[in-house]
């Protein structure tokens, strides 16, 4: 496994071991400090492990891709909260976006102009 430490000179690193319990990381050590027949060994040689990213400006909704023109953003927003039917939409669009930057790497989230309270809507659902 290469270890990348998410500091400012980071180069990939070798040699090291994580630890777990249950979901959660709990060190991050150098293989050679324990005795590796005392826990369960998951190989991740030829991997990465890196500390997830963080996206300070995130429109949900909006997925990311850059747009040709401007959006009327009240008309969309009027629009997908009209009916029970777009609302689904909306929430599978949240979802959908969600999961993108979940997958690129990103594990937090600062969202801005979001719509209602969709944003508070996908963090209760993730927890």
């Amino acid at each position: 496994m290469q270890l990348l430490d998410g500091s400012e000179n980071m180069a990939p690193r070798t040699g090291y071991a994580v630890l777990t319990q249950e979901d959660r990381i709990t060190a991050v050590v150098p293989k050679e400090t324990l005795n590796m027949q005392d826990f369960e060994v998951f190989d991740l040689e030829g991997r990465y492990l890196m500390p997830g990213l963080i996206n300070l400006h995130v429109h949900i909704p909006a997925g990311g891709k850059p747009q040709k023109k401007p959006a009327d953003a009240r008309r969309m927003v009027k629009f997908a909260t009209a009916n029970v039917l777009t609302r689904k939409y909306l929430e599978h669009i949240y979802k959908t976006n969600v999961y993108t930057e979940l997958l690129s790497g990103v594990t937090t989230m600062r969202c801005v102009g979001g719509i209602e309270n969709y944003d508070t809507w996908i963090r209760e659902l993730i927890r």
